[in-house]
């Protein structure tokens, strides 16, 4: 079904009910939306629900009349909705209660709308559950807790929004939860450990919160299946914790504005991580000497993207960090970005920054650099943004 239009947009009076699609997707904006018996998937991308209804009778779920879900005008009829995408719809209000009486749903994505307050409790009913996306949406309160009934979810989105307060200190009752973002939202307090039990997560977004004081995790007993930890713009301090070493799996690691107090980042710790390719470290607060030399031994994973900016690294670059002597010792000459400005780096450019052949970016700019102009830096077929001073 393309975009549902219709000469006549009365509604029901010029449908007839229908049997044949299971699935409904629409891309613009719905002027009319037919009737349809059995319907277990609906979806509106970038469209405005306003005005027209639509209208699904009998089991098949949905009657939305207008824009506005405040109280009594946003309906839904039981039962079986499985599917229910409503994505970026100017949608706005409370959402409803009766939200909880979809027992059949399993996938439920209301991205980019702009509701108001919190989840319904109801929601805690819905225990057939796996997908919950509801990013961008303007929902505030507390973390909502009756998300920990729905023992099935394997996503939950909850990005940009106004959330606070904890979180719950049960979460790895999400057992077979795989990606948790909760990021550039108002959360505080510590950052639950037990989210780090959950053996099936592999995305965890923390990040732009207020989430503060050390991160302690103890033993992690089973093998993780993280990829992706991002904390960075919280409020975390004291060392990086060691237990990041046995994140094996990791590719992306987002640890910036973690305030050390002052003491020394040990690079050993990310050695072990051998497909990291986007770890950010800027903005680290340390304040020692830094053991350079340990970059080189970073660079032989498979970085992508460096950002070790803003903090007070002192010594040289080791000439060796893009030389390729040893097979064992290979370079990611796949790297796109280099970032480590604003540091106490000394000497001059290693020349053997040429084998990058994919930088794209680096930025060497306020440190203590002896050199001349690096023109032999235009061999670079990539080089997009050059920052040195």
């Amino acid at each position: 079904m393309d975009n549902g239009s219709s000469d006549n947009t009365d509604g029901e009076d010029s449908s007839e009910y229908t049997d044949e699609p299971i699935s409904v997707g629409i891309f613009r904006r719905p002027e009319f939306v037919g009737i349809y018996r059995g319907i277990h998937s609906f979806g509106i991308v970038r469209g405005t629900v306003v005005r027209q209804y639509i209208v699904f009778p009998m089991n098949s779920g949905l009657v939305c009349p207008h824009r506005n879900i405040v109280g009594s005008s946003f309906y839904w009829q039981p039962q079986k909705f499985e599917v229910l995408k409503l994505l970026e719809c100017n949608l706005f209000g409370k959402l409803p209660s009766s939200l909880g009486n979809l027992s059949y749903l399993t996938h439920l994505d209301l991205d980019g709308n702009d509701f108001t307050g919190e989840l319904p409790d109801s929601m805690g009913n819905l225990n057939q559950l796996t997908k919950l996306i509801l990013a961008s949406s303007k929902l505030s309160g507390n973390f909502p807790h009756v998300l920990l009934n729905l023992s099935d979810l394997t996503t939950t989105n909850l990005h940009f929004n106004q959330l606070e307060g904890t979180l719950p200190a049960n979460m790895s009752s999400l057992s077979k939860l795989e990606y948790f973002n909760i990021g550039s939202n108002s959360f505080s307090g510590f950052v639950s450990s037990s989210l780090f039990m959950i053996p099936s997560l592999i995305h965890l977004s923390l990040e732009r919160n207020g989430f503060n004081g050390p991160l302690e995790i103890g033993n992690i007993s089973s093998p993780s299946e993280l990829q992706t930890l991002s904390l960075g713009g919280n409020n975390l301090k004291g060392p990086i914790p060691r237990f990041i070493s046995k994140l094996a799996g990791l590719s992306c690691l987002d640890l910036s504005f973690w305030n050390t107090i002052s003491g020394m980042v040990d690079f050993r710790i990310f050695l072990h991580l051998k497909s990291l390719t986007f770890p950010d470290l800027s903005h680290l607060n340390t304040r020692s000497m830094v053991d350079m030399s340990l970059l080189s031994h970073l660079m032989s994973l498979s970085l992508v993207h460096l950002s070790a900016s803003d903090n007070q690294f002192s010594g040289e670059i080791p000439k060796i960090i893009c030389e390729l002597d040893s097979l064992d010792e290979s370079v990611s000459v796949g790297l796109v970005s280099l970032d480590v400005s604003h540091n106490q780096l000394s000497g001059e450019l290693p020349k053997s920054l040429i084998n990058f052949t994919y930088l794209q970016f680096l930025n060497v700019e306020d440190n203590m650099f002896n050199d001349t102009f690096p023109f032999w830096l235009r061999v670079l077929p990539g080089l997009q943004f050059l920052v040195l001073f």
